[in-house]
């Protein structure tokens, strides 16, 4: 197989893991092209400990980890400051991203309730929401404050010439809670917001969720915006809960994984408290 285009995720150590550490680890196993997680620490000074290593990075979403590590990003809350905090928090990163030569930055796309918490139970990683009836706001509010939120930190992209990714969402317990499962969400994003600069990294772990939740096929799926993905993020679950597994043999990612169309775009091995293997044992099996 090749590994030119094979990425991990720092999240594969436990929560609050200090990322030298995790990348120190990772370079052992003979890891260098590393997405940076969500799920580290703060650390002062991280740009330039970073720009002192020779990884190849890509970054996601929460890192770096801020000040106040208790912020939920939502950038289709319609709480104007939450969104526009969260609107501030993927500029910097943007910024980040630029600053450490990362390929790419990956956001989420927003909740229709506000998260309460993280649901970190080694099994199932999906966020706990509000799931009062005065807590949710409608679909087409989430939306359109997501696509507004969009418009505002494009033009840092832009300008930066710094590629974004929106993350692919998705649940089965909780699909009434998030946008961007379905193919005609992201047709439409794609409709209101024209740029060379965005594209898409879809989560496959997430893709296997939607799919059963929506009764949708996930290869019709991939088919119809395939041209937009800049990245893939892949682990293995049971279709009912985000359980962030290492890769299976013969199961269906594989035929994506293996795709020559794809064999230039990031495939990031997205594991939680996952024990660590090599390069080739996580992306290869003995027959």
């Amino acid at each position: 197989m090749n590994y030119n285009n094979k990425y991990i995720s720092t999240t594969v150590f436990p929560d609050n893991t200090p990322i030298l550490f995790s990348l120190k680890k990772l370079k052992e196993l003979g890891f260098n092209k590393i997405e940076l997680g969500s799920t580290h620490p703060y650390e002062d000074n991280i740009l330039e400990k970073l720009k002192k290593t020779d990884f190849d990075f890509l970054v996601h979403n929460f890192f770096p980890t801020p000040k106040d590590s208790s912020q939920i990003i939502n950038i289709s809350s319609s709480d104007k400051k939450i969104r526009t905090n969260s609107i501030k928090h993927i500029i910097d990163r943007i910024n980040f991203s630029k600053n450490i030569d990362s390929k790419l930055y990956t956001f989420h796309a927003g909740y229709l309730s506000h998260p309460l918490s993280k649901n970190a139970n080694n099994k199932n990683w999906d966020f706990v929401y509000n799931s009062s009836k005065n807590s949710k706001i409608s679909y087409e509010e989430a939306f359109n404050n997501m696509i507004d939120s969009v418009k505002k930190f494009i033009t840092v992209s832009e300008r930066l010439k710094q590629p974004i990714a929106l993350e692919s969402c998705g649940s089965y317990n909780n699909k009434d809670m998030l946008l961007m499962q379905k193919l005609p969400e992201f047709e439409r994003l794609f409709k209101e917001i024209d740029s060379k600069y965005l594209g898409l990294n879809i989560n496959l772990g997430h893709l296997n969720l939607a799919s059963h939740a929506f009764n949708f096929n996930k290869f019709e799926f991939i088919e119809g915006i395939k041209d937009k993905i800049f990245a893939f993020e892949i682990s293995h679950n049971n279709k009912l809960e985000d359980e962030h597994k290492l890769l299976e043999q013969d199961e269906w990612y594989f035929k994506i994984i293996k795709d020559n169309k794809f064999r230039d775009i990031p495939m990031i091995f997205e594991g939680r408290n996952t024990p660590l293997v090599n390069i080739k044992t996580l992306w290869e099996f003995q027959q």
